[in-house]
């Protein structure tokens, strides 16, 4: 039996393919994907800004893939065929890095999906078959859709872990896209007063719909905003999750003195960092960079997701079937919009 994967021919270029449905190996499990999420590198990848230099074409995107187990194969332990999951990405256990939690620097090589000479990440596909160590449990309530989210929340649990926020201390999110709102969430589940900076006024509406107090520095002055949310006691962190350079300036604008800026957000071209150095040795500032997430992150992401700590129901702009995925690519790479949902399955065809 055959099922369908989404595959990146070269730039702006997609097609479906077919491949037999894989069997699982020791310590692998089938996952029939029901929904992926279009993430900011699969589109940037599909339109160019990343440039070829980090993707081999064919190249087969997704990540943030959610579904049921279809199979388990020897070896697998705590789980049961149909339990709703959703794809995580660890290390190996075992290394020196792995062993002290940090999984995302695993020092083993990654063993390379291949199919039919396509490799990559396989989660716009209809099967996807992956380690044990993938596997993270969802609440079978939770969409989908909503469950794609686990990559991305592990990353901003991963972020704010880094900042290592005390309850009641104030934190600042500069700008309320997809990640931005993530991030927000998280950071008031490890007990933050967080404020969003945010110049759209839809982004803002929904901001403040999700209970965030909201500033827009086109119209209002930061630091004087700032000092009343905070009550004069300053902004101990700040959560860059707009990759350009003003967003990075506005941080430092805000951020008190011993303060912390996370720069969460990538940039195509890089933003720039416009700093004085005398202002970063004086300010005792800490400036710290982040991405992926260790395994201890995917168990709490799991957790938020499926108890509702995080909700993202609001941020899924569209869900497009997988066979028109160029219309799905083209809204996910539209400013303004939040995720987009391929859906896998038309259930009258492929079922």
């Amino acid at each position: 039996m055959k099922f369908k994967i989404l595959v990146m021919e070269e730039i702006g270029q997609l097609a479906l393919r077919e491949a037999e449905i894989p069997k699982p190996g020791k310590g692998q499990v089938l996952v029939k994907i029901e929904n992926c999420n279009i993430c900011t590198t699969d589109w940037q990848n599909w339109n160019g800004m990343r440039g070829k230099s980090n993707k081999s074409f064919p190249y087969a995107p997704g990540h943030e893939a959610a579904g049921t187990i279809e199979e388990i194969g020897e070896g697998v332990y705590g789980f049961n065929v149909g339990d709703h999951i959703a794809v995580g990405y660890t290390g190996c256990g075992y290394c020196e890095e792995c062993r002290v939690g940090n999984t995302k620097a695993c020092k083993t090589p990654k063993e390379k999906t291949t199919i039919d000479g396509v490799s990559g990440g396989f989660g716009m596909s209809q099967y996807m078959l992956i380690n044990k160590n993938q596997v993270f449990e969802m609440n079978p309530d939770l969409p989908f859709e909503e469950a794609g989210y686990l990559e991305p929340v592990s990353t901003a649990v991963h972020g704010i872990r880094k900042l290592d926020p005390k309850p009641g201390d104030y934190l600042l999110v500069i700008g309320a896209g997809n990640m931005g709102l993530v991030n927000a969430q998280v950071a008031k589940a490890f007990g933050c007063n967080v404020f969003v900076s945010e110049v759209d006024e839809k982004r803002i509406a929904l901001s403040k719909s999700m209970g965030f107090s909201v500033m827009n520095p086109a119209t209002d002055n930061i630091v004087d905003f700032a000092k009343e949310f905070t009550k004069g006691h300053g902004v101990d962190h700040v959560v860059v999750a707009v990759g350009n350079t003003k967003a990075t300036d506005q941080a430092f604008e805000v951020v008190r003195k011993g303060g912390k800026v996370l720069l969460f957000a990538a940039g195509y071209p890089s933003p720039e960092l416009n700093l004085d150095v005398n202002k970063i040795h004086y300010g005792n500032w800490h400036i710290i960079g982040t991405g992926g997430a260790n395994v201890g992150d995917y168990q709490l992401a799991s957790q938020y997701l499926s108890d509702g700590t995080v909700v993202t129901k609001n941020l899924i702009s569209y869900k497009i079937p997988l066979e028109d995925y160029n219309k799905a690519f083209e809204l996910a790479a539209t400013p303004g919009n939040y995720r987009v949902s391929l859906v896998m399955w038309n259930k009258a065809k492929d079922n």
